[in-house]
């Protein structure tokens, strides 16, 4: 796990356990909590790659994400080329309205699957 005053990543459900109950259909999932600037994004890169380990299907949880900005959404392109043109290889779950702007004011939301959170829910939990 990475940690710095101003972000926390980690991968979740790298390794399934049947028995705790979680969920092996689900595969890794890549937590980012706070912001994702030129600081965090070693620590992204890594984790994306342990994930990529793992499974094909990349699936960042952007939920705590305060603050994405240039070197951010690079890493997200990056992953983009790296897992190939298939739907849903890269997904991007529950992005907070400041970063959902900007993924759309760069084309970003195109290149990946965006999955909003369930309706009645706060992003950010």
């Amino acid at each position: 796990m990475a940690a710095d005053p101003h972000y926390e990543i980690h991968v979740a459900n790298l390794d399934p356990d049947p028995a705790a109950g979680a969920d092996a259909g689900e595969g890794p999932v890549v937590v980012v909590r706070g912001d994702v600037d030129i600081d965090a994004v070693d620590a992204l890169w890594d984790c994306i790659e342990r994930a990529r380990a793992r499974s094909p299907r990349l699936v960042l949880d952007l939920s705590g994400t305060r603050f994405m900005d240039s070197s951010g959404l690079e890493v997200l392109v990056r992953a983009v080329a790296a897992g190939g043109p298939a739907p849903g290889a890269v997904v991007v779950r529950s992005p907070v309205p400041q970063v959902m702007r900007l993924l759309k004011l760069t084309g970003v939301d195109q290149l990946v699957t965006v999955e909003r959170p369930p309706r009645g829910t706060a992003p950010g939990g």
